[in-house]
Protein backbone atom coordinates (compact mmCIF):
# COMPACT_ATOMS: atom_id res chain seq x y z
CA UNK A 1 0.00 0.00 0.00
CA UNK A 2 1.28 3.13 -0.64
CA UNK A 3 1.29 6.76 0.97
CA UNK A 4 -0.75 8.17 -1.30
CA UNK A 5 -3.79 5.21 -0.62
CA UNK A 6 -3.17 5.42 2.95
CA UNK A 7 -3.79 8.96 2.68
CA UNK A 8 -6.56 8.76 0.51
CA UNK A 9 -8.17 6.39 2.76
CA UNK A 10 -7.57 8.84 6.22
CA UNK A 11 -8.71 11.35 4.24
CA UNK A 12 -12.47 9.85 3.61
CA UNK A 13 -12.42 8.74 7.03
CA UNK A 14 -12.26 11.81 8.47
CA UNK A 15 -13.91 13.74 5.93
CA UNK A 16 -16.92 11.79 6.09
CA UNK A 17 -16.85 11.85 10.38
CA UNK A 18 -16.87 15.91 9.68
CA UNK A 19 -19.36 16.07 6.67
CA UNK A 20 -21.98 13.92 8.69
CA UNK A 21 -22.09 16.16 11.67
CA UNK A 22 -20.07 13.69 13.80
CA UNK A 23 -18.15 16.86 15.10
CA UNK A 24 -17.52 15.12 18.45
CA UNK A 25 -16.89 11.44 17.50
CA UNK A 26 -14.89 9.80 20.02
CA UNK A 27 -14.27 13.23 21.77
CA UNK A 28 -12.66 14.90 18.46
CA UNK A 29 -14.46 17.76 17.02
CA UNK A 30 -12.81 17.88 13.75
CA UNK A 31 -14.44 20.93 11.31
CA UNK A 32 -12.51 20.55 8.50
CA UNK A 33 -10.00 18.03 6.72
CA UNK A 34 -6.73 19.05 3.76
CA UNK A 35 -4.23 17.07 2.42
CA UNK A 36 -0.97 18.52 1.69
CA UNK A 37 -1.61 18.97 -2.00
CA UNK A 38 -5.23 20.62 -0.91
CA UNK A 39 -2.97 23.64 0.76
CA UNK A 40 -0.78 23.61 -1.59
CA UNK A 41 2.35 25.97 0.81
CA UNK A 42 4.96 24.64 -1.04
CA UNK A 43 6.40 21.81 -2.62
CA UNK A 44 8.49 20.28 0.20
CA UNK A 45 4.69 19.69 1.00
CA UNK A 46 4.02 18.23 -2.17
CA UNK A 47 6.33 15.12 -1.56
CA UNK A 48 4.97 14.53 1.70
CA UNK A 49 1.88 12.70 1.85
CA UNK A 50 -0.28 13.92 5.00
CA UNK A 51 -3.05 15.39 6.26
CA UNK A 52 -4.40 18.57 8.08
CA UNK A 53 -7.33 18.26 10.70
CA UNK A 54 -8.65 21.57 11.64
CA UNK A 55 -10.56 21.23 15.25
CA UNK A 56 -13.52 23.31 16.89
CA UNK A 57 -10.88 25.32 18.64
CA UNK A 58 -9.28 27.05 15.83
CA UNK A 59 -6.08 24.28 16.05
CA UNK A 60 -5.21 22.54 13.77
CA UNK A 61 -3.13 18.73 13.66
CA UNK A 62 -0.55 17.73 10.98
CA UNK A 63 -0.72 14.15 10.43
CA UNK A 64 2.28 13.24 8.25
CA UNK A 65 2.15 9.67 6.52
CA UNK A 66 5.78 8.47 6.03
CA UNK A 67 7.58 4.84 5.23
CA UNK A 68 9.27 3.45 7.34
Amino acid sequence: MTEQKIQDALYILLQSISDNGNKDWVGVPIVRVRSFEDLNTGEELLETKGLVISLMDGSDLELTIKRR
